[in-house]
């Protein structure tokens, strides 16, 4: 389970340590001390829990592995992950899931799907993960680099880098805000694209968005009703030409 929720902070303490095994000791001893009574099944359930990424990463604050620049990277991004998750208010709205590449109406409801997070870092994370695989010292860039998971299993997810432009989409795709609310919120976040542009780029951008599979789409019964009589009169027309 340290594998599968802590892999590169793993590799990390074992570079900047005496290595993994002492580390290891160390930290069963310190779980001992806050969890002594844990039977077998009830120690493999507390490993498969968020206690165990929060106590986790309490722990290796508290270790000298923790005041390394790779490791301390590490817990800011599980610092940033568990906020963003926390803050997570997104609601799944009524009516029916669009197919993916279908047009967006202005009154389609977006929503991120389940266990998109998005979160800000102050490091660029894949430089620090490229040195930890050549066992090397990361060279630090400190920015904003905007992040978004991507769940691979019910314990592990993998992380993305997207550009601000997406992480501000993302953030407005709570599932209470139609395309049309969310085009007008994003525009003014864009002051570097022409005015006449804007609504372009965000329509773009949430197709993108859709494509990758970050959120999803739902529409009224009333405006599939009126979606499916525009594209009736459009195929008589056709059909009549």
């Amino acid at each position: 389970m340290g594998l599968a929720r802590f892999r590169w902070m793993l590799r990390a303490i074992h570079q900047s340590t005496s290595g993994i095994l002492d580390f290891f000791t160390t930290w069963r001893g310190h779980r001992l001390r806050i969890l002594p009574a844990l039977g077998p099944s009830d120690l493999r359930q507390y490993y498969r829990t968020d206690n165990f990424r929060i106590d986790f990463a309490d722990f290796v604050r508290t270790h000298k592995a923790g005041k390394t620049p790779a490791v301390k990277a590490l817990l800011d991004y599980e610092d940033a992950l568990g906020r963003s998750a926390a803050a997570d208010t997104r609601t799944v709205p009524a009516g029916d899931l669009l197919l993916p590449g279908a047009s967006l109406g202005p009154n389609d409801m977006p929503v991120r799907g389940n266990r998109i997070l998005v979160f800000e870092l102050a490091h660029d994370i894949q430089r620090i993960v490229d040195a930890l695989k050549l066992q090397q010292k990361p060279v630090q860039f400190r920015g904003r680099y905007f992040y978004v998971t991507r769940p691979l299993s019910a314990a592990s997810a993998r992380i993305d880098q997207i550009s601000n432009w997406m992480a501000y989409l993302l953030r407005l795709c709570d599932g209470r805000r139609s395309v049309n609310a969310i085009v007008r919120q994003l525009s003014a976040r864009l002051p570097e694209i022409q005015k006449s542009f804007r609504e372009y780029v965000c329509m773009r951008l949430l197709q993108g968005a859709e494509n990758e599979r970050f959120i999803e789409v739902y529409r009224t019964a009333r405006d599939f009703v009126a979606a499916n009589r525009k594209a009736a009169v459009k195929l008589k027309a056709r059909k009549a030409a």
